[in-house]
């Protein structure tokens, strides 16, 4: 969600649409909401890496719907902190320089030598890679 991106401004017309008065509720509550989105997918994700029984009858709609409550909670949680699509795409600029000043091994996830985030698998599969049962 980048200034000037539609993301945002249909994540601004659905949580009116859906949420009306949202603006009222309490911002730890859009916080929370936006970590029980993110859990719901990695869950999902994880369904799916596993495979078997477990993913069996899960599709890439079903990632994509759960994925899609994530910019709806992350613009509402933006603006219960009195922040603007502005001042949150410029933190998102920010973002790369920030983490590598934190984290210079963050820069090397992804690669073979690194693995995974999780450390626990020999390489990340790219997404264009990812298969969906």
């Amino acid at each position: 969600m980048v200034a000037g991106e539609p993301v945002w401004d249909d994540a601004n017309r659905v949580s009116g649409e859906v949420y009306p008065g949202w603006r009222d509720v309490a911002r730890l509550s859009w916080a929370t909401a936006l970590a029980r989105e993110v859990g719901a997918f990695c869950n999902l994700a994880t369904k799916l890496e596993d495979g078997g029984a477990r993913a069996r009858g899960l599709t890439q709609d079903d990632a994509m719907e759960e994925l899609a409550d994530v910019p709806i909670h992350l613009q509402k949680t933006v603006v219960s902190l009195r922040g603007t699509q502005r001042s949150f795409a410029s933190a998102v600029l920010r973002t790369p320089d920030t983490v590598r000043s934190r984290e210079p091994a963050a820069s090397k996830w992804g690669t073979e030598a690194s693995g995974s985030p999780r450390g626990d698998r020999a390489s990340v599969v790219p997404v264009e890679a990812a298969q969906f049962p």
